[in-house]
């Protein structure tokens, strides 16, 4: 099955990475985060949302409790990003 879905990623702070994936097959979104640039480690939320509004505030969330982090000037837009650029 082939998708035009786009991850979605917004950076928090200078090291933290938000990102929203469509799931395959499901029309709905996962939600994750992890430390830039090469954190092997990502926290993923564990739910799927139907919005992908949802998403994004459920991601922003998990940034907030995985990594202590509250969002100030320095954090980024959501920004869609081709599934290909996704770090491994």
């Amino acid at each position: 099955m082939t998708t035009n879905l786009r991850m979605w990623r917004r950076q928090h702070s200078a090291n933290i990475v938000a990102e929203v994936t469509p799931v395959s097959g499901m029309g709905t979104w996962s939600a994750c985060v992890w430390r830039a640039p090469d954190d092997a480690h990502r926290t993923d939320t564990g739910r799927h949302f139907s919005l992908l509004t949802e998403a994004h505030q459920a991601a922003d969330e998990l940034a907030a409790v995985t990594f202590e982090h509250r969002c100030d000037t320095v954090c980024g837009q959501w920004t869609p990003v081709e599934r290909r650029t996704r770090p491994r």
